[in-house]
């Protein structure tokens, strides 16, 4: 079986390599007829997505309409082809890779659709559609927590509950998976025993777990469950003794050399991994706990949660780069109630529609959702219910794996406190990658469209300037922050209240803490409890000074009169211009300085970064914060400026930028394919001791907590 295992492995390797990308190219008109493949789902927008199949050549398409339609219709659409663009920010979704693994080749995003006829459903969509109808009798929240459960479909959960089971760390109940299929295949199993024999009951059990997962559709964790338990069986019937993990391995290769992309999906890699961790973990773990035999139940789910997260955190940290903290005790509580959830959702959508058992069914399962949601909300508000973490590097994860499998050994050798020391020291190696001192100061600049969203790192402390639109700030900046394990922001500094800069601020303050904010001119009711305050701002962060300027001309538009910021390291100095004009440029002279990396104001605005503003700030470096807009950002003058001004410039819709200071030198990064690539080195001037650099600068200063905001003096802040 290990051969054949490893045979599956290489030509599914080699099938990945060899096959043919499905990608199409981006088309601005494109029409054809199509099958749809699943009844689309309804977006917050009020459009609708799902997949349909191309008549043509089989292509996949994910396709959006205004119009909604059915399974198994025929469709002329015409429409735009797109395909997504690849992450161009740490953390962010690499959306592109996704497609690829679920087979679809593009975006089709249709203006105009018309049915051309309705097949008669396939008897797995007409029971898929009869169970999701049955389901829908449930209160709305129940419904999509029953349709996760029992079929894998999360359409119906919200955002912020998904969110939330995922900070109580208990996400894993709603991907279909083992324990899916133990609950219903084993519940099965236990009901034919009553009038069948051991081996047919067994085969019995295992095709419904086949069929179960076809049901499911194309969800890896759910097929290596099914298969695993199909093969478990027929070695059962044979009366082979096959070791557990010689089947995972077989399953494993078997799902490659059909899915060779299967390799990079989380869901895989969880799956399988926790399914190997278990099964060498637990029996360590159980001998390891020292609960007496009247708590042996007990005994045996610790042992079987802390065996699933301490094999998974590695994955879990490298996909997701966060942490529950609390995800241990919320599974002592969920996962007993895992076989009534799971086995309750799939009894409901079999005979919810009978009209006694199933309104009872209803009303128990409603009851038990209530329940369900108001432990996970309990547990999601507790402080650092997920903590940010940074992946750990190929070393250390590898060193990490070797000390989890050293396990059985530690025990045989040195009982239960070798296994002790080899806990702490794993959990030592998660968090040391997050926690080992940087002392270079960072700016990253953010991809985050024509918006601004500015990283700052000062001696190990996390400072922004501004922070995108709202949904910049969820889709890209709250991700970003996961991936570089941050979980406090110091400050908070808002150039001006538009929404490109200040739209991000709350959904920022629900994912970290956030210890201060500084505000600067505000034209919003929200921040109407701020007062602007007069008086000079400087921040100190070691060797490192922030500085601001604001012009004084009280009747300009937001952006003249918004805040300036300069960042001064020894010689190093970075100029974030925010959004003045020209009128701002002209009345801060006095106060202008050769600078090595210049923030472009406005986004590259033609009312902006005039000559006499270039001469004096002479940059090296320029960043234009650009995306699609319909102003024209950024103008070609002003970079034709730019460039004639010898500054090398950058834009951040080509990827995020980043610069990096060290004592003597700075270097300059793009965020291209997936990482950080060095465009180029700069050498630094030798620092002048007793420099000082002074301002008059004045802003707005207020303490932010939790979407609150307080008064509070403008004094400089250590």
């Amino acid at each position: 079986m290990l051969l054949g295992a490893v045979i599956c492995l290489l030509l599914g390797f080699a099938r990945g390599h060899f096959l043919p990308s499905p990608a199409m190219q981006d088309q601005a008109q494109f029409s054809a007829e199509v099958l749809s493949l699943e009844t689309p789902v309804r977006l917050e927008s009020g459009s609708f997505r799902g997949r349909v199949r191309l008549t043509t050549d089989g292509k996949i398409l994910r396709m959006y309409s205004s119009e909604a339609w059915r399974e198994r219709q025929i469709l002329h659409v015409v429409g735009e082809i797109r395909r997504p663009r690849p992450p161009l920010n740490p953390g962010e979704l690499d959306f592109v890779a996704v497609l690829e693994r679920q087979g679809v080749a593009a975006l089709f995003f249709a203006r105009h659709m018309e049915v051309r006829a309705t097949l008669r459903p396939t008897l797995l969509s007409g029971l898929r559609s009869a169970m999701t109808a049955n389901i829908t009798r449930l209160e709305q929240q129940a419904s999509g927590l029953a349709l996760a459960l029992a079929l894998g479909d999360r359409r119906g959960l919200t955002r912020d509950e998904e969110e939330r089971w995922r900070k109580a760390g208990v996400n894993h109940i709603l991907s279909v998976s083992g324990m899916h299929v133990a609950i219903l295949a084993g519940a099965l199993y236990f009901c034919l025993r009553k009038v069948a024999g051991f081996q047919a009951s067994l085969l019995g059990a295992a095709l419904f777990a086949v069929v179960y997962a076809l049901l499911v559709g194309n969800v890896l964790s759910a097929w290596r469950a099914a298969l695993g338990f199909a093969l478990g069986a027929v070695a059962k019937v044979t009366l082979r003794d096959t070791e557990p993990i010689n089947i995972l391995g077989l399953v494993a290769a078997s799902m490659l050399l059909w899915m060779p992309l299967a390799v990079t999906d989380p869901g895989f890699i969880l799956s399988f991994v926790a399914t190997a961790g278990l099964l060498v973990l637990i029996p360590v773990l159980m001998a390891w706990l020292p609960l007496p035999r009247p708590w042996l139940a007990v005994k045996a789910l610790v042992a079987t949660s802390l065996a699933a997260q301490l094999a998974t955190a590695p994955v879990v940290l490298t996909f997701f780069h966060a942490w529950p903290l609390y995800g241990l005790p919320a599974n002592l509580v969920l996962v007993p109630l895992s076989p009534l959830l799971v086995g309750g959702a799939f009894l409901i959508g079999v005979l919810g529609a009978l009209p006694i058992v199933g309104g009872a069914l209803v009303w128990l399962f409603n009851h038990l959702a209530w329940f369900t949601s108001l432990v996970i909300g309990a547990v999601a508000r507790l402080p650092f219910a997920s903590f940010h973490l940074i992946g750990l590097p190929i070393v250390v994860a590898v060193l990490y794996y070797l000390g989890l499998l050293a396990f059985p050994w530690l025990q045989k050798k040195w009982g239960r406190v070798g296994v002790s020391l080899a806990v702490v020291a794993l959990c030592t190696l998660l968090v040391l990658p997050s926690v080992a001192p940087h002392g270079d100061t960072t700016i990253t600049f953010l991809a985050v469209g024509n918006a601004d969203a500015i990283h700052l790192t000062l001696r190990g402390q996390h400072y922004f300037i501004d922070t995108a639109t709202e949904e910049a700030a969820r889709r890209i900046v709250v991700p970003y922050l996961r991936s570089q394990g941050v979980n406090t922001i110091r400050a908070v500094f808002i150039t001006h209240t538009h929404a490109d800069h200040v739209g991000g601020l709350v959904t920022l303050d629900a994912a970290v803490d956030i210890n201060r904010l500084y505000i600067g001119p505000d034209g919003s009711p929200e921040f109407a409890a701020a007062k602007r305050l007069g008086g000079g701002f400087r921040l100190h962060a070691g060797t490192t000074t922030l500085s601001a300027w604001q012009t004084n001309d009280t009747t300009g538009d937001l952006n003249h009169r918004s805040v300036v910021l300069l960042l001064r390291e020894g010689n190093f100095k970075a100029l974030f211009a925010a959004d003045i004009g020209l009128l701002a440029e002209q009345e801060m002279r006095a106060e202008l300085v050769p600078v090595q990396v210049l923030k472009v104001a406005h986004h590259g605005s033609r009312t902006s970064t005039g000559q006499d503003f270039l001469d004096l700030t002479h940059p090296a470096v320029a960043v234009v914060t650009v995306g699609p807009n319909r102003h024209g950002h950024p103008n070609s003058a002003v970079m034709a400026r730019l460039e004639d001004a010898g500054a090398m410039v950058l834009r951040t819709d080509d990827g995020a930028v980043r610069i990096r200071v060290r004592r003597e030198f700075y270097r300059v990064y793009v965020y291209r394919d997936g990482r950080w690539q060095r465009v180029r080195t700069y050498a630094l001037p030798r620092v002048t001791k007793g420099l000082e650099y002074q301002t008059t600068a004045a802003d707005l200063c207020v303490v932010w907590h939790r979407g609150v905001v307080h008064r509070a003096s403008c004094q400089s802040h250590n």
